[in-house]
């Protein structure tokens, strides 16, 4: 919910009496002034717009119980393992591309399921159940897919609302990771944005890969 602190100016002895006072018959202040607040704007505030209110403020809990509901389908190959798993919708594409310098050194020296530690809450599924979930379009709580190639050094991203999956090699990803990361006192969204920017264009298909090592980081 959006929340407003509010502040007041009163003398400091009055407000120390005030709360030996109300210590001594089991109050608190700031529960008080917390009580006498929603009383006046009980009073005060017109019953229908209190109700409309009411119903904003139960949307934003919804939205934001269905927000942390949101989850992601992720598969990992090396050409030889395979690895599927769900993970929190948490896990953004921006997020995933800071971490690919660790991850493939981490490929390289041990089993894909130890690059689970880099998602938060993933939880191993069989081929044939992530491709269900994987292939759910109106699944309203589906937030991305998203598949790591170690072999080939490449990862597609298929957001919400998108038809197909559009991937990169990892060096571009993790190239505008640090673009975007270089740039200092900027926000989150903006930094963001600039990543998207960046790989803008670079986008491959199948057919480019064929015969065409791509760069390890």
């Amino acid at each position: 919910m959006e929340e407003d602190e509010i502040a007041i100016r009163f003398d400091r002895r009055k407000l120390d009496a005030l709360k030996v006072a109300l210590y001594a018959e089991g109050e608190d202040l700031d529960q008080s002034l917390e009580k006498y607040i929603g009383k006046l704007y009980a009073d005060k505030v017109p019953k229908n717009e209190r109700a409309k209110i009411e119903r904003q403020i139960q949307e934003e809990i919804n939205a934001e119980q269905e927000k942390q509901d949101r989850f992601i389908a992720v598969r990992l190959t090396d050409g030889e393992e395979t690895v599927c798993f769900t993970a929190s919708g948490s896990n953004s594409f921006y997020g995933v591309a800071g971490q690919l310098k660790d991850m493939l050194k981490e490929a390289d020296d041990s089993t894909l399921d130890s690059l689970l530690e880099y998602f938060i809450d993933a939880y191993v599924m069989d081929d044939r159940l992530f491709d269900i979930v994987a292939g759910a379009p109106d699944n309203p709580l589906l937030q991305a897919v998203m598949e790591l190639n170690f072999k080939d050094c490449t990862m597609s991203f298929k957001g919400r609302g998108t038809a197909q999956p559009v991937r990169y090699e990892m060096e571009d990803a993790e190239k505008a990771y640090r673009r975007a990361e270089s740039i200092p006192k900027i926000s989150g969204k903006a930094r963001e944005e600039l990543f998207r920017d960046y790989l803008q264009g670079r986008e491959i298909n199948a057919a480019d890969m064929v015969g065409q090592p791509v760069p390890r980081l």
